[in-house]
């Protein structure tokens, strides 16, 4: 999908000994690299600037929140001093204004 920035640093070897195992590896990491683009090409907008995989993991993946249920919804409680709510807030608000098929 989205080419990934050139590093100095030699790819590090696949984690397993099979063949196979390794191809599963492989698909999985390379559908979470590409999510992790679209979230940041159409949840924050970021078309042009580089986003580093590993901020956006840092600050919007490992979340500090608690998911609740009240009257068969879902409600997400952010911390209060969170300095990364607002844009996870819009990232959400974006992402969840996107169509899907039925």
């Amino acid at each position: 999908m989205y080419p990934r920035p050139q590093s100095r640093r030699r790819p590090a070897p696949l984690p397993l000994g099979e063949f196979n195992a390794n191809a599963a590896w492989l698909l999985a990491a390379t559908l979470a690299h590409n999510l992790l683009r679209w979230i940041a090409a159409i949840g924050l907008g970021a078309h042009g600037e580089p986003v580093v995989a590993k901020t956006l993991r840092r600050t919007l993946l490992s979340l500090p929140g608690r998911i609740t249920r009240s009257a068969r919804r879902l409600i997400l409680h952010l911390p209060a001093g969170w300095p990364w709510a607002p844009w996870f807030e819009l990232a959400l608000a974006r992402l969840r204004c996107v169509a899907y098929a039925t």
